[in-house]
């Protein structure tokens, strides 16, 4: 089915002062933002932008072909989307700047983002979730934590492109990056506000439920668009406040993550009325145990599922697959030293999170029974 590398062959021909900036093109500059831009793209303000086409030149020049085909998937496609858009003639001169990349060990942060002009304003976008552990982590911590240290940056970040620039303000990205977006649009100074035409959640998680309470979030619910596929996991965790627009997908179950296998039929994308069964299922599942745990819960065990994977050396999923079963002796080693406490309670929660499963599974099947006859029927002699 033709997703955003199909619209860009079928758009990619239109400039934005023929065919306005859509809810497509968000998708597209969000999954751009996870292209790494480091020596291609300073940290600068408009006056030191560069054409999205000669962005894709220097990145040509400066990568091995390669070295980006081992990259992970995300990347591999972002790249592939960067070469597709600096060659039509819609994304061709967009206007790139502002690109800023920072990985933060001591304050379990991951945070990026890049800065694209077009159509008479700026699309804010956020990278989301690299394949480093230090990226997941930080993502755990959003279960536990009011707020996380990507998300402070994504609103100080939020700032200073406001103010290096005088235009109207699209904010985006997807997986942690819609989390960010809205984070940082809806803790933004009110003369920012202002300026943001919409605001894009793309996949990404949603947030503790004392966000939604705050009036500035109120003055900005309107303009926050949650755009989920149909199988969605990542994007239906936590709390969303604002409804969702269901997207179909071409993949299965998580997979439905990635964008590129988002269905797109002309400027917008492919919708359908509902959820899976199976996303509802694991929403339901993880809500529940969630609702459970407190707090300190949550960390204790984000702490501890970390520490062991951190025991591997590995610095990305990506090493952790290329040593395989290597990688279990450090592990059960790291899993051996949790203290009597830990464990209990670590035994405790998985005992929680399989009660909480085991009502629903029984709910379902319930659900799905046939009906008792309403009268008795009178059998054949």
């Amino acid at each position: 089915m033709p997703n955003i590398l199909d619209y860009i062959d079928w758009r990619g021909d239109l400039r934005f002062a023929e065919a306005p900036f859509c809810e497509v093109d968000n998708l597209i500059f969000s999954w751009l933002a996870y292209v790494d831009f480091g020596g291609v793209l300073s940290g600068d303000g408009p006056a030191q932008s560069i054409p999205l086409a000669e962005a894709g030149r220097r990145y040509a020049a400066t990568h091995d072909p390669a070295e980006m085909e081992d990259s992970g998937c995300i990347t591999r496609t972002s790249i592939l989307l960067l070469h597709r858009m600096a060659q039509s003639r819609r994304y061709a001169d967009v206007q790139l700047w502002g690109y800023v990349c920072r990985r933060d060990r001591d304050q379990v942060e991951q945070f990026a983002a890049v800065c694209c002009s077009c159509d008479g304003g700026c699309y804010v976008a956020f990278r989301g979730t690299d394949n480093t552990l230090l990226g997941w982590r930080e993502d755990f911590n959003m279960g536990f934590m009011p707020v996380v240290p990507s998300q402070k940056e994504a609103r100080r970040y939020l700032e200073r492109v406001a103010a290096a620039c005088s235009v109207g303000l699209w904010v985006g990205g997807h997986s942690k990056g819609g989390n960010l977006a809205v984070y940082a649009s809806v803790n933004a100074d009110p003369a920012v506000q202002q300026r943001i035409r919409a605001v894009y959640n793309n996949d990404g998680p949603g947030f503790l439920q004392a966000m939604f309470e705050s009036e500035a979030y109120r003055r900005l619910q309107s303009r926050i668009h949650t755009i989920i596929p149909q199988s969605s996991v990542v994007g239906v965790l936590l709390e969303h406040s604002s409804q969702y627009t269901i997207v179909a997908s071409d993949a299965v179950g998580m997979m439905q993550h990635d964008a590129m296998s988002w269905q797109v039929l002309g400027g917008a994308f492919v919708y359908v009325q509902q959820r899976t069964r199976s996303s509802e299922f694991l929403d339901q599942t993880l809500s529940g145990w969630l609702a459970a745990l407190t707090p300190e819960q949550r960390g204790r065990f984000v702490d501890t599922l970390f520490t062991v994977l951190d025991s591997t050396g590995a610095a990305t999923f990506d090493e952790m697959s290329k040593m395989g079963l290597s990688t279990l002796a450090p592990m059960l080693r790291s899993l051996g030293g949790i203290d009597r406490q830990t464990r209990k309670m670590l035994g405790e929660m998985v005992a929680s999170l399989f009660r909480v499963w085991s009502a629903l599974l029984s709910q379902q099947l319930a659900l799905a029974r046939p009906a008792a006859t309403a009268f008795p029927v009178k059998k054949e002699k």
